[in-house]
């Protein structure tokens, strides 16, 4: 039976529009997260991890201190976030996806002559080129772009 067919439903087509529009993300009057602030990264070495994401990937730093760091990746904020234990997971997690300046090659090249610990190849698919590779930490990032044609 469709919404708003039944007198005893509760729903009337529009509501029921609404609803939809809600879970589907489409009612931005409704959306609850307008982008992303800030996202975090542990750490156990926050002097080694600030050099890393500085020196490594060239990023700016805003603001440091022993418990928490703020670098700047063209307007994403990533926060180190100090901790005594750190320790990534076996079973993985979050991953930070940054795109080079320049190609995917050149970018690799240059991370690994800074002392990245790349982890893999560079990968093609359909979507697009990554290849892996890990912070000071152990946190896993990646290079990533996009299909070319």
């Amino acid at each position: 039976m469709r919404a708003g067919s039944d007198p005893a439903s509760p729903h009337t087509r529009a509501q029921a529009q609404h609803i939809a529009e809600v879970l589907l993300g489409h009612d931005r009057e409704m959306q609850m997260a307008h982008g992303v602030a800030t996202v975090w990264v542990p750490v156990t070495d926050m002097k080694r991890a600030v050099a890393f994401y500085r020196d490594t990937l060239g990023l700016d730093v805003k603001s440091e201190s022993d418990d928490w760091s703020e670098l700047d990746a063209g307007g994403l904020m990533i926060g180190l976030n100090g901790r005594e234990d750190a320790s990534v997971s076996s079973s993985g997690g979050a991953v930070i996806t940054f795109q080079p300046d320049g190609t995917i090659e050149d970018e690799l090249a240059e991370i690994a002559s800074r002392g990245a610990d790349i982890q893999g190849e560079i990968s093609d698919h359909e979507w697009g080129r990554i290849v892996p590779f890990k912070d000071s930490e152990g946190n896993d990032l990646q290079f990533y772009t996009p299909p070319q044609g």
